[in-house]
Order: structure tokens, then C-alpha cells, then sequence
């Protein structure tokens, strides 16, 4: 519900307070909450008792009817069928009504009239729709691509479809500026879907790994491990209980059985390894 930063000093909220308290101006919120929650504005089958309930006042009923529904400052106006429509409600969310009809046929409207040029790129740019209002201005409703369309763009740029997706739904939800156009993080209006669509397929693609590092899984596991019996070996060779002096030429020293059948295991598991690194 789009309400106004003079709220509070208005004529009217301040009347409705003088007749029914403060009490009252808080349930009208929360009959504008209800409005907009269940999106029923206009058709409401209202009394004095059911108005009460629904605005959480405990006060005088009655009174309460009468502020709310006084032609003179009405917060309720009447309808012919003698239902109840929110005062004002479809003429200050005028884009919070168009976009619930929107998502009910599937997206934000698809846009239309719209001319490529020899490119073919103008038809993803932003484009805006009039809406007449009953005081004979009208505004502009920025309209957005459907999931397909923006992935048909993306194809033309040569974004990856899952790209697009990601960057699509990341826009969707979040919130939409008071001009209608999609938001960044930053709560600033995105003036050019096509664009941000570029900038963002840019960052993702930036944020993946080189092509240089993306070797088969376990490379980088295997040199660590080239190195760690490389120096096991060393560690080996420098402890004297692993060698021994030969028989024929005592001033010449060999590696110990054992020693030797660790050292043939550890060079082996190298040579391994060493073949995954070079795949």
C-alpha cells in the first residue's frame, strides 16, 4: 500500500483521530494491509461490527462507522451494489494493481509495438506503457521481458542460458522502483534491462575459474602429494637407521630391506601421480 509521508498531518487522519483516537488511524493501516494482502479493495460486505473487527478497534463501533464512511471525508465510499470500496485505493496503487495482473497471466507484461531496428537490438531494451487514470492524466508503467525473451537476448550476446536465468530471477526478486523498473542491490532502478544483463553475464563469468586452473579434479592433490614423498624421501635418505654398509665394500651404504621396499612404494606412488598431473 503506497502511503503518503504527510500521512499523519493529513486533514482527514487528523480528524478521524479527534472523533475516534489514535486507535483508529492504526487500523486504518491495517485495513490498508488487508486490502493489499488478499488484494480485495473494492466489493468489501461491511458493518459497523465487521469494519471494528477488522481494523483491531475497540472503541465505540458506531462512531467508528461514521468517521470512516462520512461522504464529507470518507476513508470507505459506497457502491451501488451496497458493498465498500477503499477510499482512493486504486487511484494511488495504480502499479501495485497493474502488476498483480500482470503476475496472474504468468510475468510483468510482455511489451508490445515495439521496432527493431537493422540490428535487432531495440526490441530489449526498456519499454513503458501508458495508463489513463480517471482524473484524465495518465502514467508510464515500465514494462520487462518474460523468462524467454530475456534468455532470447541473452542467446544474441552470447550469455549462456543458465546465466540468464540466474540473472532473471535475481531481478525478479527483488523490489520494484516507484518508476516500475527492475532494482540493482543497491535499490537503484535498473534504466536498461539488456545492459545490466551484459554487465551481470560479465561479473558471473569473471567469478568462475580460469581456464588455465580448471585441469581434471585431483591435480592439485597430486602435486601436493609429489611433494610430500619427494620430502618423505629425503627425510628417509638423511636417517642412518635406514641405511647400511655393504659386504663387499664396507665404505659404501645401501638401503636397509625394509627401507628399500618402503623407498621402491613411495617411488612407485610418484610415478603415479606424476601421470595424473600430466593428463
Amino acid at each position: 500500500m503506497k502511503i503518503e509521508p504527510n500521512f499523519p498531518d493529513h486533514w482527514k487522519t487528523k480528524r478521524l483521530i479527534r472523533a475516534c483516537g489514535p486507535e483508529a488511524a492504526l487500523g486504518l493501516l491495517r485495513l490498508w494491509g488487508h486490502a493489499q494482502s488478499r488484494r480485495e479493495y473494492t466489493g468489501l460486505a461491511l458493518n459497523p461490527i465487521k469494519l471494528a473487527g477488522m481494523m483491531d478497534y475497540s472503541g465505540d463501533e458506531k462512531a467508528l462507522w461514521d468517521a470512516m464512511t462520512d461522504p464529507q471525508a470518507p476513508w470507505l465510499d459506497a457502491e451501488p451494489e451496497g458493498t465498500w470500496a477503499i477510499h482512493g485505493f486504486v487511484e494511488h496503487n495504480r502499479q501495485l494493481i497493474h502488476l498483480w495482473g500482470a503476475s496472474a497471466k504468468g510475468g510483468r507484461p510482455r511489451k508490445d509495438n515495439t521496432i527493431l531496428d537493422r540490428t535487432g537490438l531495440d526490441v530489449y531494451a526498456n519499454h513503458s506503457e501508458t495508463i489513463c487514470k480517471p482524473n484524465g492524466f495518465s502514467t508510464e508503467v515500465v514494462t520487462f521481458p518474460t523468462l524467454e525473451e530475456f534468455k532470447a537476448a541473452a542467446a544474441l550476446m552470447g550469455v549462456e542460458e543458465a546465466i540468464a536465468e540466474e540473472v532473471w530471477h535475481d531481478n525478479e526478486s527483488r523490489a520494484i522502483a516507484p518508476t516500475g523498473e527492475w532494482t540493482d542491490w543497491n535499490g537503484r532502478p535498473i534504466a536498461n534491462w539488456r545492459a545490466n544483463l551484459k554487465a551481470r553475464a560479465a561479473q558471473i563469468a569473471r567469478k568462475r575459474p580460469s581456464k588455465a586452473l580448471t585441469k581434471p579434479k585431483g591435480v592439485w592433490d597430486a602435486k601436493q602429494g609429489i611433494d610430500a614423498l619427494q620430502a618423505k624421501l629425503e627425510r628417509m635418505k638423511a636417517n642412518p637407521k635406514n641405511r647400511r654398509h655393504k659386504p663387499e665394500t664396507p665404505w659404501e651404504t645401501e638401503w636397509t630391506p625394509t627401507a628399500k621396499a618402503e623407498v621402491a612404494a613411495i617411488r612407485a606412488k610418484i610415478r603415479e601421480l606424476e601421470g595424473v598431473v600430466a593428463a
